[in-house]
């Protein structure tokens, strides 16, 4: 199968909506093919507020005031945020992870290994797959 390089942020075709990463729109693209409802932060527009925490942005010292998944499984009532490496995931992201966490929300994080899991297990299936 061949695999098409695109840019990282930008409309998918096969998806029919925006994605911010490769690798986002490679996770929607699992769901997709597993038949799981989901819904892509783009058009949902769900958040999850966290600004009582107060925790502080680390490049400004403003207040994170949400974090928004990149995507929401409605039977599960669970979040999905996507990053592919570990290097991607800043200290706000992590804040806005444990304020989710700290609220009771349910939400599964995929990165690093777990991320390369899903790849090989899914890229030579999905034609779309982007590298």
């Amino acid at each position: 199968m061949s695999h098409q390089m695109r840019s990282a942020r930008g409309f998918r075709k096969d998806l029919g909506f925006y994605c911010d990463s490769k690798a986002e729109a490679n996770v929607a693209r699992i769901l997709k093919h597993l038949r799981i409802e989901f819904q892509p932060y783009t058009m949902s527009k769900r958040k999850i507020n966290i600004e009582d925490l107060g925790y502080k942005d680390e490049n400004d010292g403003r207040t994170l005031k949400e974090m928004r998944p990149d995507f929401y499984l409605p039977k599960e009532d669970t979040y999905v945020e996507v990053k592919r490496s570990w290097d991607s995931v800043t200290s706000n992201d992590r804040k806005r992870l444990a304020g989710a966490l700290i609220k009771g929300i349910k939400i599964v994080e995929i990165c690093g290994v777990t991320y390369e899991i899903l790849e090989r297990a899914f890229n030579e299936k999905i034609s779309e797959w982007e590298e």
